[in-house]
């Protein structure tokens, strides 16, 4: 049993050690996985969805490009190469990551980046994002005065939760 380990964990290591695609042990084709924590967005969050959303796709496209280019990965049967997004966001982070996949689609014509790579979403998963916004959503109930008080003192994003604009109704109906 120990000699089966150790065999294991040498074709592991010798899996890793290469860029190229290979297949596992089981025959399936292994991808290589970037985990990225965006930092655009870090004490940079009362300028509204839509500012923290396209800073939000600029440092994606960029992590994508530079992650590809760092791999060097080049497929010789198809000009594309596929590259499987997934986003979690909690809080406002959802908000932000909920806005960022719908521009990418106007940004990426076909969601192909820059002519090499074919962009597909995977997972979205946000943990207590206010998707409908805050307004007549707060622990304690506030009268509408008070929301659009808070909603004025916590900048443009207040403004977008506390749905003093359309922007939060426009996310959830297109």
């Amino acid at each position: 049993m120990e000699l089966l380990v150790d065999q294991k964990k040498l074709s592991l290591a010798e899996r890793l050690s290469s860029n190229d695609q290979k297949k596992d042990m089981d025959g399936t084709l292994r991808h290589d996985m970037v985990v990225h924590n965006a930092v655009c967005n870090e004490h940079r969050t009362t300028d509204g969805v839509v500012n923290g959303g396209e800073r939000l796709v600029t440092e994606m496209l960029e992590t994508i490009r530079s992650s590809m280019k760092e791999r060097r990965i080049a497929c010789p049967e198809s000009p594309l190469v596929d590259v499987t997004i997934s986003i979690v966001g909690n809080s406002l982070g959802g908000i932000y990551g909920r806005y960022a996949i719908a521009r990418l689609g106007d940004v990426c014509k076909d969601l192909v980046l820059d002519g090499k790579y074919r962009l597909h979403f995977n997972i979205f998963c946000t943990t207590a994002s206010p998707h409908l916004g805050v307004s007549k959503h707060t622990y304690v109930r506030l009268p509408r005065s008070a929301e659009i008080g808070l909603a004025r003192a916590m900048g443009n994003t207040g403004k977008d939760l506390f749905r003093l604009n359309d922007l939060m109704k426009t996310m959830a109906t297109t």
